[in-house]
This record gives structure tokens, sequence and C-alpha cells, in this order.
């Protein structure tokens, strides 16, 4: 019992208490100079970030546009929140003291992380430039969806297990074979949450 309460313990963090996670990414600092900027976006496109400049130039947002012209770009101006809060079934972001969460739900990140949507969006502004994400970014996030994914499908398991052998404890008293089934149930309990 005491194990099932644990395994619910860290299954429903995030869910039901939004201050527990699995890790934060903090962006609040983060600071990102053109120069480096123009680095990233010539790995990306292959080429040199002069068109991009230029329109970008031509139709800016102020944040953009000073950043174009030698400043920093930040997680604002990025529209990123200041942290993000990831957790087994779900992700929240906080900027200042406002927190939003997304719904908890199976495989949350294949929806969440998909990247064709990405491909799709950044491919959506009309700049006559393909934009592809790097290879090493998208196998990245490919990664740790099936991770995510499949530690889902474990802690599931665990908690199954844990209820079974609970069960079957309590005719363990009975006979030998139920204290030798509640022991191999037991067994393959330990393992999947380790495994978790």
């Amino acid at each position: 019992l005491g194990s099932m309460i644990c395994i619910l313990i860290s299954m429903l963090a995030g869910v039901t208490n939004k201050n527990l996670d699995m890790f934060e990414i903090k962006t609040q600092n983060l600071s990102i100079s053109s120069n480096s900027l123009e680095n990233l976006a010539s790995e990306i496109f292959k080429r040199g970030i002069t068109d991009l400049t230029t329109t970008a130039l031509n139709h800016p947002s102020t944040a953009v546009s000073s950043a174009l012209s030698g400043g920093n770009f930040t997680a604002a101006d990025l529209g990123l929140a200041d942290s993000y809060k990831v957790s087994l079934w779900n992700y929240c972001s906080q900027t200042g003291s406002n927190v939003n969460c997304t719904s908890a739900k199976f495989n949350w990140a294949a929806s969440a992380l998909n990247t064709t949507a990405i491909d799709a969006m950044l491919n959506a502004n009309n700049l006559g430039v393909n934009v592809t994400l790097p290879a090493e970014l998208t196998s990245s996030l490919k990664t740790f969806i099936v991770v995510s994914k499949w530690t889902q499908v474990v802690y599931i398991i665990a908690f199954v297990t844990c209820a079974i052998e609970l069960f079957f404890g309590l005719f363990a008293i009975c006979s030998r074979a139920g204290s030798c089934l509640t022991f191999l149930i037991s067994g393959l309990s330990t393992t999947t949450i380790i495994a978790a």
C-alpha cells in the first residue's frame, strides 16, 4: 500500500501539484546576441542571414529590429515563458506568477513537440527561405518523445503490478503458492518501478 502511494505521488506529480516536476527549464535569463543568431541561422539555412535580416528589418517588430541591429534577443522577444516545468503527463509554462499547464494526457510529448508543425510554422512566413530544423534538434525531440511515452507505460505497469501484488498478498497467508506468486509479482513490480 505504501508502494502504491509512492508510485501515485511520482506518477501524478505535475498534475495534482504544479511544483513537483521531473525537470525545469529556466529561460528568463536567456540572451542571444545577433552574432550568435547569425551563426545559428547560417547552420540552419546553410547560407547567410542577409535575406532574412533585410526582410525582418522591412517588416520588423521592435524587439526583432533592435536585436538585428546589434542588440540581444531575450526569451520574451522569442515568445518564451520564464520557465517550463516538465512532468510525466504534461508540462507547465510560467511567466511571472502566471502558470499555464497543458492538460494531462498519455503521450503528451508527441503532440506538443511535433516537429512537422514547427517546420510548417517556420515555412509559413513567406520569406522565400525554406527553413528546416537541424537534425540534432529533431532527433533529440524524437528521442524525448519515445522516452517520455515509455516512461508513462512503465509507470502504469508498475502501478498495476503493485495493485496485483497487494491483492495476492492477502492470499499469501493462506498457502505457499499464494506466497510464491506474491513474491514473483513483487519482483516484477520492483523491476518495473526501477526501470521507470
